[in-house]
């Protein structure tokens, strides 16, 4: 049922309020499969690791480690993976989200040009753009459409 409004606030507080739905539901199982999927794809797919051993259920594919929030229409989605111990000569994990696991295999690590050294060094791996390509599809790709189509599903006649 249409919910009757009589003025410009409360149209805009509906409106607030039914795109906080979507976000909060379809939008963020959209968006963190697609993450899960690039996870895949882009990672676990892409190589095997030949200094350690993956970890599972701790590392960037574990469930608890991609946190969805939605605070004044903006859904946030992130994986939190932390990176542990010494595993990367030269790397010091920070609790901060702008310097964790993801950023790192994205390519970015703190105060290092190239953790994986040159192309040339036996452990090279090129980076692994998961969260990128996470915000690719959703901007513009298959994810995109299924986004746009579960917003819609909030404003019936559309």
């Amino acid at each position: 049922m249409a919910k009757t409004v009589s003025s410009l606030a409360e149209l805009d507080k509906e409106v607030r309020r039914r795109i906080d739905v979507a976000l909060n539901g379809e939008v963020k199982n959209v968006v963190e499969d697609c993450m899960k999927d690039h996870i895949q794809r882009d990672v676990f797919a892409a190589y095997t690791p030949k200094v350690y051993e993956r970890r599972g259920d701790s590392g960037i594919e574990g469930e608890g480690n991609i946190e969805s929030t939605v605070k004044d229409g903006l859904l946030t989605v992130k994986n939190v993976a932390k990176l542990e111990g010494p595993r990367v000569p030269g790397y010091t994990a920070s609790t901060a989200t702008q310097t964790g696991l993801a950023q790192l295999l994205e390519g970015q690590g703190k105060g290092v040009a190239n953790i994986w050294g040159s192309p040339s060094s036996a452990g090279y791996l090129k980076p692994r753009p998961f969260v990128t390509n996470t915000k690719r599809d959703v901007a513009s790709g298959k994810a995109h459409g299924q986004i746009v189509r579960a917003i819609k599903k909030q404003f019936p006649g559309n």
